[in-house]
C-alpha cells in the first residue's frame, strides 16, 4: 500500500507542476483569433510534452515545453524566402514537436543553399531528383543528387 501511495503522490505532484506551467504559459488573454490559436498551440505543447516526458518528472516536461516554445518562436523568425520550407516542415512534422519542425527547416535551408552551388554539369541530376523528391524537401533532393553524383564519379574512375 505504501508504494501505491508514493506513486499516486508523485503523479499528482507532476500533474500539479504541469498545470502550473500550463497556467503560466496560457495566461495570455485571447483578444483576437490569432491569440486564441497561439494559446491552443501552447496548450498542445504542454499536453504533448506531458504525454512524452511525464515519466521523467516535472524537469523533463519543463525542458520539453521550453524547447518546443523556443522552436515555435524561431520558426516565425525565418525570412520570407524560407516560408514555403517552414510551411512544409510544419505541416509534415509539427505534430511530433516544434523542435523537429525547426530541425527540418534548418536542414532544408542548408540543403537549398548547397544545391544552389552545384556545378552546371549536374543540372540533369538535380532536375531529376527535384522532380522525384519535390514534396519531401531539399534535404532529400540533395541526398538523391549526392548519391547519383558519387555513383557517376565511381563509374568514371572504373
Amino acid at each position: 500500500m505504501r508504494q501505491a501511495e508514493k506513486t499516486i503522490s508523485k503523479r499528482w505532484s507532476v500533474i500539479g507542476c504541469i498545470l502550473l506551467a500550463g497556467e503560466a504559459f496560457l495566461c495570455i488573454p485571447a483578444f483576437a483569433a490569432g491569440a486564441v490559436k497561439e494559446e491552443d498551440l501552447r496548450a498542445d505543447i504542454v499536453y504533448r510534452c506531458y504525454n512524452l516526458m511525464g515519466e521523467f518528472g516535472a524537469e523533463g516536461v519543463d525542458a520539453c515545453v521550453k524547447g518546443d516554445q523556443f522552436a515555435m518562436q524561431a520558426l516565425s523568425a525565418y525570412p520570407r524566402q524560407a516560408g514555403e520550407i517552414v510551411q512544409r516542415c510544419t505541416r509534415q512534422v509539427q505534430s511530433i514537436g516544434w523542435e523537429l519542425a525547426k530541425s527540418c527547416v534548418d536542414k532544408d535551408v542548408a540543403a537549398e543553399s548547397a544545391l544552389a552551388r552545384y556545378d552546371e554539369e549536374h543540372a540533369a541530376v538535380l532536375e531529376e531528383c527535384r522532380r522525384r523528391f519535390e514534396k519531401r524537401g531539399a534535404t532529400q533532393v540533395k541526398a538523391c543528387a549526392d548519391e547519383r553524383i558519387a555513383a557517376a564519379r565511381k563509374v568514371k574512375k572504373d
